[in-house]
């Protein structure tokens, strides 16, 4: 559905999208720039962002609530994971940005009296 909207606002002719036709070219653009499928996209986007209730967005999308609720958990899922992920890249930039990351004695001193490891016989 959203496809059909995404052709309606590149077209050359003017066109004036309804509040649901403005969540689904959001929805699609959002699939586009984040891990989402674009149902997980669509579900997300009329439920979170546009506003629209879970019987709503289920008519809208011509789905059970029911899946509209997997598609939003997923999305939600699929969105935290990526948040986590930038925070982990950012913080590990941090860290291999410190100085005393990078003091040789110091790793070498925690490496030898790692009691982890044994030696082989």
């Amino acid at each position: 559905m959203s496809a059909c909207v995404r052709e309606f606002s590149i077209a050359d002719v003017e066109t004036e999208l309804s509040s649901v036709g403005n969540a689904l070219l959001q929805a699609w653009h959002f699939g586009d720039l984040t891990p989402l499928s674009h149902k997980q996209a669509h579900a997300y986007a009329l439920r979170e962002k546009a506003g629209f209730g879970r019987d709503e967005t289920a008519t809208i999308l011509n789905i059970s609530p029911s899946t509209v609720d997997t598609h939003l958990q997923r999305a939600k899922e699929k969105l935290a994971a990526a948040e986590n992920l930038v925070r982990f890249v950012r913080m590990d930039a941090e860290v291999l940005t410190d100085p005393e990351f990078l003091d040789e004695e110091r790793i070498s001193d925690e490496t030898n009296s790692s009691s982890d490891i044994t030696p082989l016989s």
